[in-house]
């Protein structure tokens, strides 16, 4: 399988003007549905770098991203990638007999590794520790939807990190939700109707993602990864959030463990240690 060259992308965010077009006065009780023009349940390798292709095509500055596990060893078993204009649900449990184990599509790794596309979603770190448990894969420039709300809305301030956890350096530094001034994630249901004022469903998950799946679960699937790219461009219409240091909210998941990315100038181990004035060759050297 060849691998995917990605279309360079001169204004990361040309796909807002799309978002700046929906409307979002919706009653709170109104069931969200997919805005995507497409969704594609795709449970063939064969289907995937077609697919995936469409997806990168456009150009995105940031994808709705979402995963699902199942099985006795509850690894990943469905992937979930939103744009504007399509959703891929890539079952990923299908594979298993066209794949070597504990591996993924080419084309998906570069996806994934790619720090030019954002992936946004609840849960992100998880997530992208659940891919680099099953699949050995790092993803890059992982956007937190609860910490970005959290910058933006009065309606959830800020809480100041304990001392004791303050102290604890330089590992306590490596955990997201540590780092952040924020002690818990936000639910999706609840940034959805906060934002969007639609209501999502939460109670049509699929009691086994391994196997095939229903029109309503497919449904549930794709509104998880496509909610989190609305909201996403949603957050990116507020006044004040392009203004935001994305140190905030946005982060890698390099070698298991959760690191600033470039963009932010430099990686969280290097700050730490400088900060702590703690040489950093040395540093590394205990962690082997």
């Amino acid at each position: 399988m060849s691998r995917l060259t990605y279309p360079s992308t001169k204004d990361r965010f040309s796909v807002f003007d799309f978002a700046e077009d929906t409307p979002f006065d919706f009653a709170e009780d109104t069931p969200y549905t997919v805005r995507a023009a497409d969704v594609m349940y795709i449970t063939t390798l064969e289907d995937v770098e077609p697919a995936v292709f469409r997806l990168v095509s456009s150009s995105p500055g940031y994808i709705g991203f979402d995963l699902e596990k199942g099985g006795p060893s509850r690894s990943v078993a469905t992937l979930q990638i939103a744009t504007s204009d399509v959703v891929l649900v890539i079952q990923t449990a299908m594979f298993s007999e066209s794949l070597p184990p504990k591996t993924l599509p080419s084309c998906l790794v570069d996806l994934l590794n790619n720090p030019e596309i954002e992936k946004v979603g609840v849960g992100i770190r998880s997530d992208a520790m659940c891919l680099k448990r099953d699949f050995d894969v790092d993803v890059m420039a992982c956007v937190e939807l609860s910490y970005a709300a959290k910058c933006v809305e009065a309606a959830w301030p800020s809480r100041k990190v304990p001392l004791r956890r303050r102290l604890q350096t330089p590992r306590w530094w490596f955990s997201p939700p540590k780092i952040r001034p924020f002690a818990h994630e936000i639910a999706l249901a609840e940034l959805t109707k906060h934002f969007l004022e639609v209501k999502l469903d939460k109670t049509r998950g699929a009691k086994d993602w391994t196997r095939e799946l229903t029109e309503s679960e497919l449904d549930y699937a794709a509104c998880n990864a496509d909610t989190g790219y609305m909201l996403y461009s949603h957050l990116w219409r507020k006044p004040h959030f392009t203004g935001l240091p994305q140190s905030k909210y946005r982060f890698d998941i390099v070698g298991g463990k959760a690191m600033l990315n470039a963009i932010c100038g430099e990686n969280l181990v290097s700050q730490v240690c400088h900060r702590a004035n703690i040489d950093l060759t040395l540093w590394e050297a205990r962690q082997c």
